[in-house]
């Protein structure tokens, strides 16, 4: 089977465009202020409309961008508006104590309702032949949805996979409350860093010891097996099973050709590793949908995590 990748590795981009490059950037506000993070948010009131005229709607208010005027979310009428420069301001704090060497990229979904940055993390990765960038990923929203929330992350350099720190028995996501105690948020952003630096630490150790293992053809096959299960026929009528299989294969035959021929994959050929980064690479671009918005919002974690637990089960 022969399938075309879509852009050299190295050059791919996983977030669609939502995210823009920053590294040059030398100071929070300068990457802010170049990716356009550096908006501010307010509460406007808002109005019901109809043929009989306008009501005052009491309990909910619209969250309006002050550059663009344009309603990004509708949230309770007490919601408390943060703005991006105020919850991402720990991060130069973290900069300049050593934990945070720069800030990669950042941008936004739904437009500016959620805002991403992904910072790069002080250390160097301990996957030895094949490089990864410790990075973190943080968020912040302007819909209610949640506080500030930070991620471990690596970037295989190889294949420009996105692979958040994952594992079964905890969470991947550290929240920041928002908070008016400058203090305590900073202690906070700290916290999460530092949970965030030691599942990447345990992320790249499942990494490596992958890395040790031989594999053989059975290995792949139940791989795959493992990842995309041959469909049931039970309680579907004949052409909706049918559309069922011939997806699986498709499935089934990417994942295939991404472990034995993807250039991607060509450092590790041969290894379980091969088996994570091949279903981490069919997440980020061989799956369809917003596959921008599945990385950036943790959607794509449990399929990740049930890759790297299968690949652990050869060895």
């Amino acid at each position: 089977m022969t399938i075309e990748t879509t852009t050299a590795a190295g050059t791919r981009d996983p977030f669609r465009g939502s995210m823009q490059e920053v590294s040059n950037t030398t100071s929070l506000h300068d990457a802010m202020a170049e990716t356009g993070t550096d908006f501010e948010v307010q509460r406007w009131d808002l109005l019901a409309v109809n043929e009989a005229g306008m009501s005052p709607v009491s309990k909910h208010v619209g969250i309006v961008r002050t550059d663009t005027n344009d309603v990004i979310s509708v949230v309770g009428g007490k919601y408390g508006v943060i703005q991006n420069s105020e919850a991402f301001a720990p991060i130069e704090y973290l900069m300049a104590e050593g934990f945070i060497d720069s800030i990669s990229q950042a941008g936004w979904l739904e437009g500016g309702a959620k805002v991403f940055m992904l910072a790069n993390l002080s250390g160097d990765c301990k996957i030895v032949g094949d490089t990864h960038k410790r990075k973190l990923l943080i968020a912040t929203t302007h819909d209610g949805s949640g506080s500030t929330t930070a991620r471990g992350w690596l970037e295989r350099v190889h294949c420009t996979n996105q692979i958040p720190a994952i594992f079964s028995s905890e969470g991947s996501m550290h929240r920041i409350r928002h908070t008016s105690k400058a203090q305590t948020y900073l202690q906070d952003f700290r916290h999460a860093i530092m949970a965030s630096i030691e599942q990447i630490n345990r992320l790249e150790a499942d990494i490596e010891q992958l890395n040790q293992r031989d594999i053989q053809s059975w290995h792949v096959n139940w791989f795959v097996e493992s990842m995309f299960p041959t469909p049931s026929s039970a309680g579907k009528d004949e052409s909706k099973y049918q559309a069922a299989l011939t997806r699986n294969a498709h499935q089934r035959d990417t994942l295939e050709w991404l472990i034995y021929d993807a250039p991607t994959n060509a450092n590790v050929r041969g290894k379980a590793s091969s088996l994570f980064h091949a279903a981490v690479e069919y997440s980020d671009y061989y799956t369809k949908g917003k596959t921008n918005e599945r990385i950036l919002r943790g959607r794509d974690v449990d399929f990740k995590k049930r890759a790297l637990v299968a690949a652990q089960g050869v060895l």
